[in-house]
């Protein structure tokens, strides 16, 4: 029995008398401005472009910043064709940030092949396994982290395989052990917000706003948007708005816009739904053709829109790269508006297969089966409902389709 599953049985011998686009560690950031006056100094010198490769890969990840991005870009075209030690783990590390997790995958085992940065390597090809929805091999890369490098990343990636997987106490105790076990101030950041997501899906809102709120130093915008899901659970969507509107502000990204739209519109804010969608529409002519890292914020942004068969491409472009159970429930709940009941049911039993806990993903597959006469949708939507009653706002979108 692997450690990732023993676990689940430890767990669950604790719990028992009283009765998972995730925090994934990576090296921390470093001096920027330090490191290019290093290389304005050195020109050329690998060490120091690796050094500064990884820290501007660091910093995109805390702070999505293009210019950064490219910049890393352009250091790890460089270390790649000078066959540098670390080219290859650093180039799947930026593989995963742009979604490309089949490219990630190979050049995190070409990285390994050659025992180059070891850790950042394994934990790219966990990363990428995860993110195809090969959850067993995933689950057998997670088992070697443990094994090999046990520390705060390796706990943190076991602990998003069990929320995965439907153990909510699992996937809990190992976001704590990775907590105890992180150096950084931005992984501790991360995994706080991780553990907040984990208590919205116990159904301790209140817990996940106050570890939201301890967050919010280190990872402003990421904690106002895990602020503002604690205050909608709390059933003060006002409150909720309001938070979206500052992490928009800070950071516009595509999926924040979208939720921020999402609530304007019941609230009956009008104005700041149009001003919302004019912003959306002018990222999205900007953005790439089939959607890029923002793809499944797309397929929404086009599902309030009832543009169905623009959503319909980008969620079978999304299934295709990202064949994940949340790529299955999405392009299901996609298919069902658009009229595709049998193709729709067939991605719903995709997307619960794995006994996944998440409340839209079992809402939208659930209420799929339900529709199609599979008696396994009601315990589905139930489940969900019980942590996101909100979703049922939304249930007139299915009544109104064919």
């Amino acid at each position: 029995m692997s450690v990732v599953a023993r676990w689940l049985v430890c767990a669950l011998a604790l719990w028992l008398p009283c009765a998972s686009s995730q925090a994934r560690s990576a090296p921390p950031p470093t001096d920027i401005p330090a490191l290019e006056q290093a290389l304005a100094a050195r020109p050329g010198n690998v060490e120091v472009m690796q050094a500064l490769a990884a820290a501007l890969l660091a910093q995109v990840r805390i702070e999505p910043r293009a210019e950064q991005l490219a910049r890393a870009e352009a250091l790890i075209e460089q270390l790649l064709a000078a066959h540098a030690p670390r080219a290859d783990a650093l180039d799947a590390w930026r593989l995963l940030i742009l979604h490309r997790f089949e490219q990630a995958l190979q050049a995190a085992r070409r990285a390994r092949a050659s025992n180059a940065d070891a850790l950042l390597a394994a934990l790219s090809e966990a990363d990428a396994l995860t993110e195809l929805g090969r959850y067993r091999e995933a689950e057998q890369a997670v088992q070697a982290l443990l094994d090999e490098h046990y520390g705060s990343a390796a706990l943190s990636r076991a602990s998003h395989l069990r929320r995965l997987f439907g153990d909510l106490p699992g996937a809990l105790e190992l976001a704590q052990a990775a907590l105890r076990q992180s150096a950084s101030a931005v992984d501790r950041a991360w995994l706080t917000l991780d553990i907040a997501a984990l208590e919205l899906l116990a159904g301790r809102p209140r817990v996940a706003l106050a570890l939201a709120t301890a967050a919010v130093t280190d990872m402003p915008a990421a904690a106002l948007v895990m602020q503002a899901r604690a205050q909608q659970a709390l059933g003060a969507p006002r409150a909720a708005l309001t938070l979206y509107r500052v992490a928009a502000a800070r950071s516009a990204r595509v999926e924040t816009e979208v939720e921020l739209l999402r609530l304007a519109h019941p609230l009956g804010e009008t104005q700041l739904a149009a001003t919302t969608t004019r912003l959306l529409r002018g990222m999205e002519s900007l953005a790439p053709a089939d959607g890029g890292g923002d793809r499944r914020a797309w397929v929404e942004f086009h599902l309030m829109n009832d543009e169905l068969p623009a959503a319909l491409r980008l969620a079978r472009v999304e299934w295709a790269q990202r064949p994940d159970v949340h790529s299955a429930a999405q392009l299901a709940w996609v298919l069902w508006r658009a009229a595709q009941h049998d193709e729709a049911r067939d991605f719903a039993v995709r997307a619960i297969a794995e006994h996944s806990i998440e409340p839209l993903l079992q809402w939208r597959a659930g209420t799929v089966l339900t529709a199609c006469g599979d008696g396994r949708g009601a315990a589905q939507v139930a489940a969900a409902l019980r942590i996101q009653p909100w979703l049922a706002d939304t249930a007139e979108l299915i009544a109104r389709q064919p």
